[in-house]
């Protein structure tokens, strides 16, 4: 018996490889092998890390993001300070 016939049936991977068979192979926490979904890299140490000026990983891009995010917030607390005031006043008469 090899080691591959040990796996039991709940712990392999999910998958079809290119003959139809099921894998073989210990499946992780999602149901797939490493060869058939799993871990990826994100981010920087991704292989397809599109970079340049129109990049999301930019840092003019995620500065840019971070300032727009920043202003929406800063607007809310605003609007709030207004309604609050407003109900103040509105207690106060």
């Amino acid at each position: 018996m090899s080691n591959l016939q040990a796996v039991p049936n709940d712990r392999r991977c999910n998958a079809k490889t290119r003959a139809g068979t099921p894998c073989k192979n210990w499946g992780m926490r999602n149901g797939r092998c490493r060869m058939h979904g799993g871990k990826s890299y994100g981010g920087y140490a991704s292989p397809r890390l599109v970079h340049g000026w129109y990049s999301t990983h930019f840092p003019f891009t995620i500065m840019r993001a971070e300032v727009k995010a920043h202003e929406r917030r800063q607007r809310f607390v605003e609007r709030e300070m207004a309604r609050l005031a407003a109900e103040r006043l509105a207690r106060e008469l």
